[in-house]
């Protein structure tokens, strides 16, 4: 019997038969699986979830997308209406001709029947199976016929770009930019010397750190890649981000107020105890004592490097050590720092090698470096490559096998050219420093050189 305060009494306290233990009626949406339900979420039924507002189970094909399950549902189970019968966006490709598609083999293969899910077809543009050729047209007498077969096909291959052909780069094969009918594999390629529409520049190769990046780029300060001579390139020409306009490592100024790379905070003040000393926020000393060294990079870390050491970029506590140019130790991004032993020259007041002749690496502007100043050893003193003289074989100076010795005429005179000179009035050069057996040798050069110009003479 129904008492005041119950909304039902069907005489048990058993739940799910429509009457509920608390004698109330069960709806969807109490949290309990009631008659005719599929399920109850309570305040978690949703129509973008498990379970659906009115307590039904979510299923491919009822028309609601389920969130992080289904990527479509349109409501039915049919493939080829944009929607698979497993609810997922059916495109180019996948196997399935779709709304808008003539073929769909299931690849991106050009040319084998079924292209960008289109129907090869003599005509179209597309060397497909069967033609020997295909340049767009219905044409005869431009070199590849209306039926798509090759009018001289003897002449592709030759090296020579005749009457109907695009390119001949002298063989029938495809994949290098030229096809087996001597037609453009892409008329628009970056690399074919010709700047095409989307291209800044194109140079006829594909090669890095010549001016124009191997996508048609214009390569500098700022395009985001690292060329010679530049310390970074965070792809901007904005300054106070770590990398200046000018691709020069910025390094940071603890106590200015600004909060620069490599710094964890800046107060503007070198009062300590305050939360940010020297640049470094206070951490959790007992906690960076406990996990700070074991090379895994823990809460409350900025780093960890394997070990407790200071001046590697990572110290004591794990947190980054701010880089500062001339302090004389060689830290992080630093390529030099004055006052570090280094038996190469040129270190920038940035902390960055300058680059300079003879350093031994090829900078920007040199097309050789050999780690000398020295002439005469195919790298001359100002980083050009040498040109060996046309009568070299005959009165050029022989160098020094010492590498840098001093010179002297056969006659004994005063030195008057550099080994591998050349030049001067001197018309053959030893080296004065060499062991005395290899003087002999070039002794004997010399003197074979003065009677072959005798003979000549």
């Amino acid at each position: 019997m129904v008492q005041a305060g119950e909304g039902c009494d069907d005489g048990n306290d058993a739940a799910g038969d429509g009457c509920n233990p608390a004698c109330q009626l069960e709806i969807c949406g109490d949290g309990v699986v009631g008659p005719g339900e599929e399920c109850d979420e309570g305040e978690a039924n949703a129509d973008t979830g498990a379970c659906r507002t009115g307590c039904r189970r979510a299923r491919c094909g009822d028309g609601l997308v389920q969130a992080g399950v289904e990527a479509c549902d349109d409501g039915n189970q049919v493939g080829g209406d944009g929607c698979t019968a497993t609810c997922v966006v059916e495109i180019c490709g996948d196997g399935a001709v779709g709304p808008g598609e003539a073929c769909d083999d299931g690849n991106d293969v050009a040319g084998d029947g079924c292209t960008a899910c289109e129907l090869d077809a003599c005509g179209d543009g597309r060397p497909g199976p069967g033609e020997e050729c295909d340049d767009g047209n219905a044409s005869d007498g431009d070199g590849c016929s209306k039926a798509c077969l090759l009018e001289n096909p003897g002449a592709c291959g030759d090296g020579v770009v005749g009457r109907g052909e695009a390119c001949d780069d002298g063989n029938r094969d495809a994949g290098d930019g030229c096809d087996a009918t001597c037609r453009l594999e892409d008329p628009a390629a970056c690399g074919d010397g010709r700047v095409d529409p989307g291209e800044r520049c194109d140079d006829g190769n594909h090669l890095p750190g010549d001016g124009c990046s191997p996508t048609c780029a214009e390569e500098g300060c700022g395009d985001g890649v690292q060329q010679p001579g530049e310390g970074c390139d965070d792809g901007d020409r904005d300054n106070g981000d770590g990398c200046d306009a000018d691709c020069r490592v910025e390094q940071a100024e603890c106590g200015n107020g600004v909060h620069e790379v490599g710094e964890q905070c800046d107060d503007g003040n070198d009062v300590p105890d305050d939360g940010c000393d020297a640049c470094r926020r206070a951490p959790d000393i007992a906690d960076l004592n406990r996990t700070c060294g074991n090379g895994v990079l823990d809460e409350g870390e900025a780093c960890d490097d394997g070990g407790r050491d200071e001046g590697d970029g990572c110290d004591v506590l794990c947190q980054l050590e701010a880089t500062v140019c001339g302090n004389g130790v060689l830290e992080r991004g630093e390529d030099c720092d004055p006052g570090v032993a280094d038996d190469r020259q040129g270190c920038g007041p940035d902390c960055r090698f300058a680059g300079v002749c003879g350093d031994g690496t090829l900078q920007v502007g040199e097309a050789c470096d050999d780690g000398n100043t020295t002439p005469g050893d195919g790298c001359g003193a100002t980083c050009r490559v040498e040109r060996a003289p046309a009568d070299a074989g005959v009165d050029a100076a022989v160098p020094d096998p010492t590498d840098g010795g001093a010179c002297t005429c056969e006659d004994g005179g005063a030195p008057e050219c550099e080994c591998g000179g050349g030049g001067g009035g001197c018309a053959g050069c030893t080296a004065t420093d060499a062991p005395a057996g290899e003087l002999l040798l070039l002794a004997a050069l010399a003197l074979l050189r003065r009677r072959r110009r005798r003979a000549v003479g």
